[in-house]
């Protein structure tokens, strides 16, 4: 019997009916609610664009106008988000007043047991920590992390870890892997991107290019996933050919929105590369003239990536859905 605390069944109750409130729309948006970091990681360059945050009025219109839209997966990340004095202000609107689920990603350099405790007060829902390494070989190693996630759990929050897979811990992600989720902490991964927009490094140094050597690796992920639950990247992800990443040939579609994203600045984006010039609360839907054209432009130039949301939001199977709520069963 696994030692770690089980989320509570009416959290996963409450995830459940969260996330079906909408019947129409994207469900899901991402909100870099500020560029500021106190962290410099070599395959990141959101600190690179700095524009002036939203006040905390403004973001909380964006939330308003993202869930008329149909959004109920709010995903705070910047930057680093603890950075902002309004986090908790923002996630409670999320939460208790617009009643829909919000998550954190952090890089947890001031994340304490205090802090915790007040965003399961605010509602948080979900908690993801980026982790680079167990052994101090990346910006991102401290092996306590996992002890506050598994604190975080403790209060009723799903916990997971985000792990950029590159040249620096390929070798160590199977061990990462494991000592993630024999805690009950969902392990989610992502291959290291060069798209060089604003938010990933144009230089491909760091990419793993033995796709040999990453289908072994992802084959492991695959069986950990259905031994365990708790790996998070969707199997159509874990499945689909590795020449799209030698090529990083996936683009998304232009004419739909799977997701949104929000620059810190208000401004829609395509994608966490690319942005419009068109503020949010600037227009009335999702069908603006101005947004779509902006989405075709920024589509086109778009030489295309490898992100997981091409399996995980755009192209969603019925397996996929299958594990998701087995993932949710096992936490």
């Amino acid at each position: 019997m696994p030692k770690y605390p089980h989320i509570p069944f009416r959290n996963k109750l409450k995830i459940a009916w969260r996330t079906l409130s909408s019947s129409s729309g994207p469900r899901f948006g991402s909100l870099f609610i500020t560029r500021r970091c106190n962290l410099k990681c070599p395959y990141c360059k959101v600190i690179n664009f700095q524009f002036e945050d939203l006040n905390t009025d403004q973001w909380l219109q964006v939330i308003d106008k993202l869930y008329h839209w149909g959004v109920r997966i709010f995903s705070i990340t910047g930057g680093e988000p603890l950075l902002r004095q309004d986090i908790h202000e923002i996630i409670k609107h999320i939460s208790q007043t617009r009643k829909v689920i919000p998550w954190l990603i952090s890089n947890f350099k001031i994340m304490t047991r205090e802090i915790i405790e007040q965003l399961a007060d605010d509602g948080l829902l979900f908690l993801t920590a980026s982790l680079d390494s167990l052994t101090q070989t990346g910006v991102k190693s401290d092996a306590a992390i996992l002890d506050l996630l598994e604190y975080a759990r403790s209060q009723g929050i799903i916990c997971s870890t985000i792990t950029v897979l590159h040249q620096g811990n390929f070798q160590e992600i199977p061990e990462i892997m494991q000592r993630v989720t024999e805690r009950g902490i969902i392990f989610d991964l992502g291959f290291f991107q060069h798209v060089g927009g604003m938010f990933s490094s144009a230089d491909p140094s760091q990419k793993v290019n033995d796709l040999e050597a990453l289908e072994m690796l992802r084959e492991k992920i695959r069986k950990h996933k259905l031994q365990t639950g708790l790996v998070a990247p969707s199997w159509g992800f874990l499945k689909t050919d590795l020449q799209m990443y030698r090529a990083t040939s996936w683009k998304c579609p232009a004419d739909r929105d799977a997701y949104l994203v929000v620059n810190n600045d208000g401004r829609l984006m395509t994608c966490q590369e690319y942005s419009s010039d068109i503020n949010i609360l600037t227009i009335d839907n999702l069908d603006d003239p101005r947004w779509r054209a902006a989405k075709q432009e920024t589509v086109q130039k778009c030489r295309g990536c490898y992100y997981g949301c091409y399996y995980q939001k755009v192209n969603i199977s019925l397996i996929d859905l299958i594990l998701d709520s087995y993932s949710m069963l096992r936490v």
